[in-house]
């Protein structure tokens, strides 16, 4: 796209006969840019039945010199008044994150805050455009600056429903969109209840018999079309995550309160972002926010018991990235001494080299941090008693240079195998089979007890004492065996999902495709049933999902025709991945990848391709002139096509 900057803060042009408009385009029409004192009369646009949004423009003419869209964007930034629908373009016409935060934080806090909950050009929040995008970052920037996770079109559809609905045309799975809007204060009763409430069941098209959406004053907004929508849209993983949201307590407003002055609010949103371990998400939440919130200076140590691949390290890495701070993680498989753990003490050879660790808290010195010292049941006695005094008070000394080191703030998880027989029959006598309300109830202390005396035993009362902060993590429920599958299958897709790159240094051959899953619940139970080894937890999925990725590409490569870029451009190769019977068996199944031609999709504000076929035309039946009018200027198309095997969206 060529673009030249339009000043705002210049008196409109003066054209002459042969110069070009600069134009933007109004909710209903296209208009010149009129004077900020001009008053612009809008109607009610009706709702489009594919939810798109209101096209909006960056203030820029097409026939000068070409732009960056972020340099354009950071252009419009302060003292130029704060304006949402500058924000709503830039992101529509793909700005980075980065520009978003500099456009944001260029104003003062309270003008952004005020601005930003204002409809763009009176229909949608400007949230809704970033979720269309699909950007994260930019979502959860907007979350941090004011929108409401809450909020609602003109038409009251909220941004949980549309960035779930809206992903039938963008073809990219709304899922970190979904948790990251759960985290923020969405409510999950947004979307019919029945739609997800039984998970691993397919979303029925059609509510209950004797149910009503209207009955429901969260669900009012949504009609039969919509619900038509959310049945093809809610994946296995979205459908969990909207189910663990309902069962969750939010925070009070002193406890958000304390989170704010802390700045550990996104620590809250930990529940939201792992598969199972309700009890170890709340333990972390608990012991970190209370640290924290006490102004406690000394460190803060947690122990993760239970068996390998059920979300330790994963917890220990989102806790990193949610407070905002470093983490490092230790291998302690092969740590047999001291100077493994810290490296060489001064006037021994290779003093200055240090360690990762001795480094790592060297260069954080009175900083907060994370480290997690995996495998830690194997290290050696000389190890554990080196970690004594530093996991108590804080206390070190740089080892390269004998500097004193306050590691006062840093936060200790000490991940271990140690007890994992015993979660294991913990879990099996009270929790396997238990209602999440029996779950709730359960005694975990009794477990912790049990583990903290194992500790003990093992490793010796001084070090025990510092592990008394036990989490223990559980192994996956069926269920949950499940949902672990499907995030695997979706990065399967998403990695297909990718261009085309046939450069040397890339190769990626199998890619702009659109990777279907029929009956993900099924497909996904079947694949836990098949690959789950509960003493290897997640990792025993990954061959289920490496079956389905070999299968895909034999599927692939079973053609004649040639792999070129020019292929981005088209619409994406469909394939779909389904649950078939065994031959000659009707009790087994096996999964089966088969080619079905093509799916188009829309590429963005101002692209080819809009919108899809059936959803055409608007709820009242008229034609969409406002989305034809803009796809024509930006040199598009306007008209729709069926093709037997292909899905496309024009």
């Amino acid at each position: 796209m060529s673009l030249t900057l339009f000043d705002r803060t210049q008196p409109p042009f003066t054209f002459g006969a042969d110069m070009k408009r600069p134009f933007s385009l109004d909710a209903e029409t296209e208009t010149f840019m009129p004077p900020p004192s001009a008053k612009v009369q809008r109607t009610k646009p009706p709702a489009a039945k594919d939810l798109r949004l209101t096209p909006v423009l960056l203030p820029v003419t097409v026939f000068i010199a070409e732009q960056e869209i972020d340099q354009v964007l950071a252009s419009q930034g302060f003292p130029i008044e704060f304006s949402v629908e500058i924000l709503a373009a830039g992101i529509a016409q793909g700005c980075s994150s980065g520009a978003v935060r500099e456009y944001l934080e260029s104003y003062p806090r309270f003008q952004v805050e005020e601005g930003i909950k204002k409809p763009v050009k009176g229909c949608h929040p400007v949230l809704f455009y970033a979720l269309e995008r699909n950007c994260v970052d930019c979502v959860r920037l907007l979350l941090e600056h004011g929108c409401d996770a809450k909020a609602q079109d003109l038409y009251n559809v909220p941004a949980l429903a549309f960035a779930i609905m809206r992903s039938k045309w963008t073809v990219v799975s709304p899922t970190e969109a979904v948790k990251t809007l759960l985290g923020y204060g969405a409510q999950p009763d947004a979307v019919p209840k029945d739609l997800w409430e039984s998970y691993l069941e397919p979303p029925p098209a059609t509510p209950p018999a004797g149910t009503k959406a209207k009955d429901d004053k969260l669900t009012m907004w949504c009609e039969s079309h919509h619900r038509r929508i959310l049945s093809e849209t809610l994946n296995l993983s979205v459908r969990y995550y909207l189910h663990k949201a309902s069962l969750l307590t939010t925070t009070k407003a002193r406890g958000m309160q304390l989170a704010q002055a802390h700045d550990y609010v996104a620590l809250l949103k930990v529940p939201y972002l792992v598969v199972g371990q309700t009890f170890a998400c709340k333990f972390v939440v608990d012991h970190v926010t209370s640290h924290i919130g006490m102004n406690i200076r000394s460190p803060l140590v947690l122990t993760f018991a239970g068996l390998s691949g059920h979300g330790k390290t994963e917890m220990a890495k989102q806790m990193g990235a949610l407070l905002k701070v470093p983490i490092t993680v230790v291998d302690c498989a092969q740590m047999r001494s001291d100077v493994g753990l810290f490296g060489a003490r001064s006037g021994y050879q290779d003093n200055h080299r240090g360690s990762q660790l001795n480094n790592f808290i060297s260069k954080w010195d009175a900083e907060s941090s994370v480290v997690f010292l995996d495998e830690f049941d194997k290290t050696d006695q000389e190890v554990r008693n080196s970690l004594l005094l530093l996991l108590d008070s804080g206390e070190y000394h740089d080892r390269r240079t004998n500097k004193a080191i306050d590691a006062t703030k840093t936060i200790w998880i000490l991940a271990t195998n140690l007890g994992d027989h015993a979660i294991t029959k913990f879990y099996k006598d009270r929790m396997e089979g238990a209602t999440e309300p029996e779950k709730a109830k359960i005694p975990h202390k009794l477990l912790q007890n049990q583990l903290k005396a194992l500790f003990r035993d093992r490793f010796g009362a001084p070090m025990a004492g510092r592990m008394k902060n036990v989490a223990p993590f559980y192994p996956f429920d069926f269920s949950e065996q499940a949902v672990v599958a499907h995030k695997f299958l979706s990065e399967l897709v998403d990695q297909l999902r990718q261009p085309i790159d046939l450069s040397p240094t890339t190769k990626r051959y199998p890619a702009h495709v659109h990777l279907a899953i029929e009956n993900d619940g099924k497909l996904c139970k079947h694949i836990a049933e098949e690959s789950y080894i509960t003493e290897l937890g997640a990792r025993s999925l990954t061959s289920g999902i490496d079956d389905i990725g070999r299968d895909f590409f034999t599927t692939f490569v079973d053609n004649e025709e040639l792999v070129t870029d020019d292929m981005n451009e088209g619409p994406l190769m469909r394939y779909t991945v389904q649950l078939v019977p065994v031959a000659g068996s009707k009790d087994v199944s096996e999964v089966s990848v088969v080619r079905e031609g093509f799916t188009d999709y829309y590429r963005g504000q101002g692209s080819e391709s809009a919108t899809p076929t059936e959803d055409e035309e608007m709820i009242d039946g008229g034609v969409d002139e406002l989305g034809d009018m803009f796809g024509k200027m930006m040199g598009g198309k306007s008209a729709v096509k069926h093709e037997e095997g292909n899905e496309e969206v024009v």
